[in-house]
């Protein structure tokens, strides 16, 4: 309980219930957000990545569709859908290794995968 006092957490519902939904430790999503968007749902990167998981638009419609998302009226539940959909995709696609996984997220799947073959 104090760590909410001193860390006020927010959105903690869908968090708690995507993490779940795709087998990912809620700490880690929560991490994911706080260290993306400080929590702020109306955070835009220089890149355009935007919300609280700091998704492309492209990134997001990719998802989506891969994922079969269905769009929902509250965008920060929408985002942390598709952020947690992500990086469960991101986690499989690097055999389980979550920090690739979490560079991935960062810096593209391309990118890292670049780095990997180097």
């Amino acid at each position: 309980m104090c760590h909410k006092i001193i860390y006020p957490l927010k959105h903690e519902t869908y968090i708690e219930k995507y993490s779940f939904k795709y087998g990912l430790d809620k700490h880690l999503i929560m991490a994911i957000i706080s260290t993306e968007s400080k929590f702020d749902e109306n955070a835009v990167s220089h890149k355009g990545a935007r919300g609280l998981m700091q998704l492309k638009d492209e990134t997001a419609a990719w998802c989506i569709d891969k994922f079969d998302i269905q769009d929902t009226e509250d965008s920060n539940d929408l985002n942390i859908s598709v952020g947690c959909a992500y990086v469960n995709y991101l986690v499989d696609r690097f055999r389980g290794n979550v920090k690739t996984a979490l560079a991935a997220y960062n810096a593209g799947e391309g990118n890292v995968a670049g780095w990997l073959k180097d």
